[in-house]
């Protein structure tokens, strides 16, 4: 199921390479953070979880609840909803789009078919990283599935909705970055005067939906 090992003296990094267990690691967390003493924090990643501990942690009790976690009963799968349901706007104008028309002729497709396989599907938050705010989400349909690009752009604009491999993301900031861009959300990734800074989570149900040119910069207007 999991594997655990000491990192240092007050972290375990339990970790699987099995999708279903992974899809269950948000509720490890959340249990572990509830019910055991002295855990200090846990951060969640794709296929791991680092739990930090403090003196006062029964250590016992931790490798318990982790080795024990009743994955069975409880019935996770990559579809189980762990966490929030986010539908986040998103303009595929040709304008904040700069990749959407030659990725459409690599792939022998239309633009709006491209976008509707792009919102089709709700994504799941399997990591943040890279920057603050940038979520990894996963399950982008393989028919438009592409590998990063060779040459990255040296600037992203902030809000970037982007593609590659099995992934969508969409840039909090801007950055250099060398996934294909499909085009622009207004809504804010990461901020850190609110609480929480970012508004995904690891477990969260993400889903895209079409505005216009016009919503996107009404939108950027109200923030």
């Amino acid at each position: 199921m999991f594997c655990m090992e000491w990192v240092n003296e007050d972290s375990l990094l339990v970790t699987s390479k099995q999708t279903q267990y992974q899809a269950a690691l948000p509720v490890l967390a959340k249990q572990l953070k509830l019910n055991i003493s002295g855990v200090t924090d846990v951060i969640v990643a794709a296929d791991s979880l680092l739990c930090m501990v403090n003196y006062t942690a029964d250590i016992h009790s931790l490798m318990t609840a982790v080795s024990q976690f009743p994955f069975d009963q409880i019935g996770f799968t990559e579809s189980a909803e762990l966490g929030n349901t986010i539908m986040v706007p998103a303009c595929y104008d040709s304008r904040l789009a700069p990749d959407l028309n030659s990725i459409a002729t690599r792939l022998n497709m239309g633009t709006e078919q491209i976008i509707e396989l792009h919102q089709a599907k709700h994504y799941r938050v399997k990591a943040i990283g890279f920057m603050p705010g940038f979520a990894y989400l996963a399950g982008l349909d393989k028919r438009i599935q592409l590998k990063r690009k060779a040459i990255p752009a040296t600037s992203v604009p902030k809000g970037s909705i982007a593609i590659a491999e099995d992934m969508t993301a969409v840039y909090p900031a801007a950055s250099p970055g060398g996934w294909h861009i499909i085009g622009r959300s207004p809504m804010i990734f990461f901020n850190k005067s609110h609480s929480p800074m970012c508004p995904l989570q690891v477990g969260d149900s993400i889903g895209f939906y079409s505005i216009s040119y016009q919503e996107y910069q009404q939108m950027l207007d109200h923030l």
